[in-house]
């Protein structure tokens, strides 16, 4: 009976978790924007700014830690 109830488990499980899956990605593409050339330009031209901002912001925090950076360094303590 052990092995009988595994299967069941593992057949609800393997069809569970597709279903599942395809519900929430059905449940994203409800209602979809809809806009016109223009509106879907200005907001790709949006995220890129935004996408480009964190990336340069990123870019001067690492800078910044490096020009902290006293040298010392684990590789170079060696003895």
């Amino acid at each position: 009976m052990s092995a009988g109830g595994f299967f069941v488990v593992f057949l609800l499980v393997a069809i569970g978790a597709p279903v599942l899956l395809w519900l929430l990605i059905e449940s994203e593409t409800d209602d979809p924007d809809v806009m016109d050339r223009r509106s879907a330009e200005e907001a790709a031209r949006a995220d890129s700014r935004t996408a480009t901002d964190r990336r340069e912001s990123t870019g001067r925090e690492q800078r910044a830690r490096q020009d902290t950076d006293d040298g010392c360094q684990w590789h170079s303590h060696r003895e």
